[in-house]
């Protein structure tokens, strides 16, 4: 073989697509996942997307990048917290609730830290300078110090920032519970609910929460009438809802 002859590289047939279809299949292929944070004791599942494409080679990581950030963006967040499967023994219910709390609290900072930044300078598309984000960080990291979240700093910066960008789409999130426990701690259990739902509602603050509580089918009915029975007045169904959780239901993929 001449060695001085050149050799042309095969481009796989989505290479040989015009660019306009080229996006179109990074878009339809770019699907919903599920991401895991681990937050002091427990699991915590967040919606996402699947990033594998990205890695196929440097001209699709340039290519799909804008429309995987686009679609990130415009994501509601959804939460999946699945109580009864604790990370540690003895990291009771009680517990993984506080966590969730935690979690919330953090958001819901931040999404009004971002709607200062906003007021202040509309036309900014970053959400935070540098500053504004290291002094966020450091406040957090003494009201929930590291080795108390039991999770990496930069896994919860990632889980984080991605959150506050898409409450610009939706500044709403939402948050499912999986009970899986015995039909006694289901009693205080809601109790417990319906004072997270209550301190969130009275805080007044632009993020709205909405909980989704799912439960087997021979607990729905005697949860609905425990919601019934304490949950205050003002947090109406658009806040909350009780569901039957599907049988193969999995937080990591659904």
């Amino acid at each position: 073989m001449d060695s001085a002859k050149q050799i042309s590289p095969i481009l796989s047939p989505l290479m040989r697509l015009p660019t306009e279809l080229q996006l179109m299949v990074y878009d339809h292929v770019c699907a919903e996942t599920r991401r895991k944070l681990n937050f002091r004791g427990s699991e915590i599942y967040y919606r996402d997307l699947d990033v594998s494409l990205l890695r196929t080679s440097k001209h699709i990581r340039q290519e799909a990048s804008s429309i995987l950030n686009r679609r990130r963006r415009t994501l509601t967040p959804c939460l999946t917290l699945r109580l009864g499967w604790p990370l540690h023994i003895g990291y009771t219910s009680s517990y993984q609730l506080v966590d969730l709390s935690q979690l919330l609290s953090i958001l819901v900072m931040g999404h009004s830290m971002s709607l200062a930044k906003q007021e202040t300078t509309p036309s900014t598309h970053s959400l935070f300078s540098e500053d504004e984000l290291a002094r966020f960080e450091e406040n957090l990291r003494v009201l929930y110090p590291v080795a108390k979240l039991g999770t990496h700093a930069s896994d919860l910066a990632v889980f984080y920032h991605r959150s506050i960008q898409q409450f610009h789409s939706s500044p709403c999130v939402v948050v499912r519970i999986m009970l899986e426990l015995v039909e006694g701690a289901y009693i205080s259990l809601v109790d417990d609910f319906h004072w997270i739902m209550l301190g969130l509602y009275e805080s007044r603050h632009a993020l709205q929460v909405k909980f989704v509580l799912l439960v087997k089918a021979e607990h729905l009915e005697r949860c609905q009438a425990l919601a019934a029975k304490v949950f205050d007045s003002r947090l109406t169904q658009a806040l909350w809802t009780i569901e039957l959780m599907p049988s193969s239901f999995d937080p990591a993929v659904d």
